[in-house]
């Protein structure tokens, strides 16, 4: 329903081990399907996770999809070593950071997986490309402001963002305000007004409501912030 009602992100925010990656995984399938039958514009789905998470991507692919279906995607590592088979010839390794990425190697495929640190780097690559969905894998790599990677992640051109993680807060309020901010920007406000808000006096009312705004409909609007808990969906989990 976000992506339908133009909305520019979500934060799917469930607790660890209760399907996250099923769900993005589904969502990625109706994009590809909706590509293959002139729907959308054929345009690659980019998958930015820590390098270890890749893998899990590529097997929890190969797991809950049609075998068919998954031998026909056309999937580019842009990440560690395979960046070196797409790199534009003779271009100097000084110039990481600039557009060092070979564009026509890139563009056409139906899923890029990459790291945040390869998005760093490659950015005014990777960032060249239009995607008409971004997934962000423990975005709570970005949740500090003024960070290159989280530079890097807002500077990504994309029709809809999705960021998952089941720590949404690690450290501050602020780790929410940033992940927000690189998901729907200008959601929160600005970060000084929502510091002084949120953290410069704990108030248990305040972010109460700052939790209920994030997780309610706004007008005809979706939430932006989903999240449920183990307890809500295991029912036979013992108790903790």
């Amino acid at each position: 329903k976000a992506w339908h009602q133009g909305l520019p992100g979500v934060l799917l925010a469930d607790d660890m081990g209760i399907g996250k990656t099923l769900q993005g995984i589904c969502f990625i399938t109706r994009i590809i399907n909706a590509i293959r039958e002139k729907l959308l514009e054929k345009r690659p789905i980019l998958i930015v996770a820590p390098t270890g998470l890749l893998a899990n991507w590529d097997e929890e692919f190969r797991k809950h999809l049609d075998d068919t279906f998954y031998k026909s995607l056309n999937i580019l590592k842009a990440y560690g070593n395979e960046l070196r088979d797409i790199r534009k010839e003779n271009i100097n390794e000084r110039l990481v950071g600039h557009e060092v990425l070979n564009l026509d190697l890139v563009k056409n495929r139906d899923i890029i997986f990459t790291t945040y640190e390869s998005l760093r780097d490659y950015q005014k690559s990777l960032c060249k490309i239009k995607y008409p969905l971004v997934i962000y894998d423990e975005i709570q790599k970005v949740k500090t402001p003024g960070t290159l990677n989280t530079q890097a992640a807002k500077a990504v051109n994309a029709d809809f963002s999705i960021g998952l993680t089941g720590t949404p807060i690690e450290n501050r309020l602020a780790d929410l305000w940033n992940i927000i901010e690189v998901l729907s920007p200008g959601l929160l406000g600005g970060l000084q007004d929502f510091s002084k808000t949120y953290e410069a006096k704990i108030d248990r009312e305040q972010i109460i409501q700052l939790n209920q705004f994030l997780k309610s409909s706004q007008g005809n609007l979706p939430p932006t912030l989903f999240r449920r808990l183990k307890e809500n969906v295991l029912d036979a989990l013992p108790s903790k």
